[in-house]
Protein backbone atom coordinates (compact mmCIF):
# COMPACT_ATOMS: atom_id res chain seq x y z
CA UNK A 1 0.00 0.00 0.00
CA UNK A 2 1.01 3.29 -0.68
CA UNK A 3 1.13 6.32 1.18
CA UNK A 4 -1.99 7.89 -0.05
CA UNK A 5 -3.58 4.49 -0.67
CA UNK A 6 -4.29 2.20 -4.10
CA UNK A 7 -5.94 4.07 -7.22
CA UNK A 8 -9.59 3.72 -7.07
CA UNK A 9 -10.44 4.20 -10.81
CA UNK A 10 -13.12 1.71 -11.47
CA UNK A 11 -11.67 -1.15 -9.41
CA UNK A 12 -8.63 -0.90 -11.62
CA UNK A 13 -5.55 -3.29 -10.58
CA UNK A 14 -2.96 -2.31 -12.84
CA UNK A 15 -1.70 1.09 -13.28
CA UNK A 16 -2.86 3.91 -15.63
CA UNK A 17 -0.09 5.44 -18.03
CA UNK A 18 0.18 9.04 -17.59
CA UNK A 19 2.15 11.89 -19.16
CA UNK A 20 2.38 14.89 -17.62
CA UNK A 21 2.38 18.62 -19.33
CA UNK A 22 4.06 21.17 -16.69
CA UNK A 23 6.70 23.36 -17.41
CA UNK A 24 6.76 24.33 -13.75
CA UNK A 25 9.31 21.42 -12.25
CA UNK A 26 8.53 22.14 -8.54
CA UNK A 27 5.03 21.32 -9.79
CA UNK A 28 5.45 18.39 -12.23
CA UNK A 29 7.82 16.31 -9.73
CA UNK A 30 4.99 16.80 -7.14
CA UNK A 31 2.42 15.80 -9.59
CA UNK A 32 4.80 12.69 -10.45
CA UNK A 33 5.16 11.56 -6.82
CA UNK A 34 1.44 11.68 -5.84
CA UNK A 35 0.74 9.78 -9.09
CA UNK A 36 3.62 7.44 -8.40
CA UNK A 37 2.85 7.03 -4.48
CA UNK A 38 -0.61 6.33 -5.95
CA UNK A 39 0.12 3.58 -7.91
CA UNK A 40 -0.15 5.60 -11.55
CA UNK A 41 2.67 4.93 -13.69
CA UNK A 42 4.19 8.35 -14.66
CA UNK A 43 5.24 7.83 -18.51
CA UNK A 44 6.80 11.23 -18.99
CA UNK A 45 7.15 14.57 -17.86
CA UNK A 46 7.12 17.50 -20.73
CA UNK A 47 7.50 20.89 -20.54
CA UNK A 48 6.33 22.61 -23.95
CA UNK A 49 4.62 21.58 -26.98
CA UNK A 50 6.71 19.67 -29.15
CA UNK A 51 7.67 17.72 -26.12
CA UNK A 52 4.28 17.03 -25.24
CA UNK A 53 3.25 15.78 -28.44
CA UNK A 54 6.37 13.68 -29.27
CA UNK A 55 6.31 12.38 -25.57
CA UNK A 56 2.48 11.62 -26.34
CA UNK A 57 3.86 9.60 -29.78
CA UNK A 58 5.85 7.60 -28.08
CA UNK A 59 4.71 6.08 -24.89
CA UNK A 60 1.08 6.30 -25.70
CA UNK A 61 -0.43 7.44 -22.45
CA UNK A 62 -4.49 6.44 -20.82
CA UNK A 63 -4.39 9.83 -20.30
CA UNK A 64 -2.07 13.16 -20.59
CA UNK A 65 -2.41 15.75 -18.02
CA UNK A 66 -2.05 19.12 -19.39
CA UNK A 67 -1.41 23.20 -18.13
CA UNK A 68 -2.58 25.48 -20.61
CA UNK A 69 0.55 27.88 -20.55
CA UNK A 70 4.05 26.01 -21.27
CA UNK A 71 7.41 26.68 -21.91
CA UNK A 72 9.22 28.68 -25.02
CA UNK A 73 5.49 30.31 -25.37
CA UNK A 74 4.14 27.15 -25.63
CA UNK A 75 0.05 26.73 -25.50
CA UNK A 76 -1.33 23.50 -23.83
CA UNK A 77 -4.62 23.76 -25.74
CA UNK A 78 -2.93 23.52 -29.08
CA UNK A 79 -0.74 20.35 -28.10
CA UNK A 80 -3.99 18.67 -26.81
CA UNK A 81 -5.83 19.13 -29.74
CA UNK A 82 -2.62 17.55 -31.78
CA UNK A 83 -2.38 14.58 -29.56
CA UNK A 84 -6.42 14.08 -29.20
CA UNK A 85 -6.65 14.66 -32.74
CA UNK A 86 -3.86 12.36 -34.22
CA UNK A 87 -3.35 9.54 -30.75
CA UNK A 88 -7.05 9.32 -29.85
CA UNK A 89 -5.59 10.11 -26.47
CA UNK A 90 -7.69 11.59 -23.42
CA UNK A 91 -6.96 15.12 -21.85
CA UNK A 92 -7.78 16.44 -18.28
CA UNK A 93 -6.42 19.92 -18.43
CA UNK A 94 -4.94 20.83 -15.12
CA UNK A 95 -4.42 25.03 -14.95
CA UNK A 96 -4.68 27.89 -13.00
CA UNK A 97 -6.19 29.52 -16.27
CA UNK A 98 -9.68 28.65 -15.94
CA UNK A 99 -11.69 31.95 -17.27
CA UNK A 100 -14.68 31.08 -19.23
CA UNK A 101 -12.74 32.24 -22.41
CA UNK A 102 -9.44 29.81 -22.01
CA UNK A 103 -12.33 27.17 -20.98
CA UNK A 104 -14.31 27.42 -24.07
CA UNK A 105 -10.91 27.22 -26.41
CA UNK A 106 -10.22 24.12 -24.55
CA UNK A 107 -12.98 22.69 -25.31
CA UNK A 108 -12.26 22.21 -29.11
CA UNK A 109 -9.56 19.85 -27.53
CA UNK A 110 -12.62 17.71 -26.14
CA UNK A 111 -10.82 17.41 -23.24
CA UNK A 112 -12.01 14.57 -20.29
CA UNK A 113 -12.06 17.09 -17.49
CA UNK A 114 -10.64 20.02 -15.84
CA UNK A 115 -8.51 20.69 -12.96
CA UNK A 116 -8.03 24.20 -11.33
CA UNK A 117 -4.77 24.90 -9.40
CA UNK A 118 -3.81 25.34 -6.74
CA UNK A 119 -5.33 21.47 -6.47
CA UNK A 120 -4.31 19.22 -3.98
CA UNK A 121 -3.32 15.70 -3.49
CA UNK A 122 -7.00 14.27 -3.25
CA UNK A 123 -8.54 16.55 -5.88
CA UNK A 124 -5.88 15.08 -8.27
CA UNK A 125 -6.23 11.51 -7.82
CA UNK A 126 -9.94 12.00 -7.93
CA UNK A 127 -9.99 14.32 -11.10
CA UNK A 128 -7.83 11.56 -12.53
CA UNK A 129 -9.78 8.78 -11.43
CA UNK A 130 -12.88 10.45 -13.19
CA UNK A 131 -10.92 11.01 -16.02
CA UNK A 132 -9.77 7.19 -16.35
CA UNK A 133 -13.62 6.12 -15.61
CA UNK A 134 -14.75 8.17 -18.26
CA UNK A 135 -12.59 7.21 -20.78
CA UNK A 136 -12.55 3.50 -20.03
CA UNK A 137 -9.45 2.75 -19.89
CA UNK A 138 -8.95 -1.16 -19.74
CA UNK A 139 -6.54 -2.64 -17.17
CA UNK A 140 -3.21 -2.93 -19.12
Amino acid sequence: MTLLGKHAAAGRDDPAKILIVEDEFLIAMECEWILTEAGHDVVAVAADEQQAVSFAERTRPDLVLMDIRLARGGDGITAAKAIRSRYGIGILFVSAHGERETRERGESADPVGWLVKPYTAGTLLEAIDKAIVRLDVPDS
